[in-house]
């Protein structure tokens, strides 16, 4: 779905409405611009180097397994999806 760009100063708001429209725009763009920034980090960690800097290598055993073993969780929105598109297609 693409965005629509829409020209809020024609909506005739109130001028403390569109100030804070517009700082919510501005705080979106942020959390956007901070969000692919974090993408880009590198998600890696090295265990090799904690299991040298602490002394109970178990620890970091435990700690290395579990993030082996991490998988996000998948949850099948397709009903929610369907329910958004009629409620959009009667607006």
């Amino acid at each position: 779905m693409a965005a629509v760009k829409i020209n809020f100063s024609a909506l005739k708001l109130r001028p403390d409405t569109l100030a804070s429209l517009n700082a919510f725009r501005r705080r979106h763009a942020d959390l956007v611009k901070t969000l692919n920034e974090l993408k880009e980090q590198s998600t890696s960690v090295d265990f090799d180097y904690y299991r040298k800097l602490l002394a109970n290598k178990k620890v970091v055993d435990d700690a290395e397994r579990a993030f082996k073993a991490f998988a996000p969780a998948s949850y099948n929105v397709t009903e929610q999806l369907r329910i958004v598109q009629q409620q959009e297609s009667k607006a």
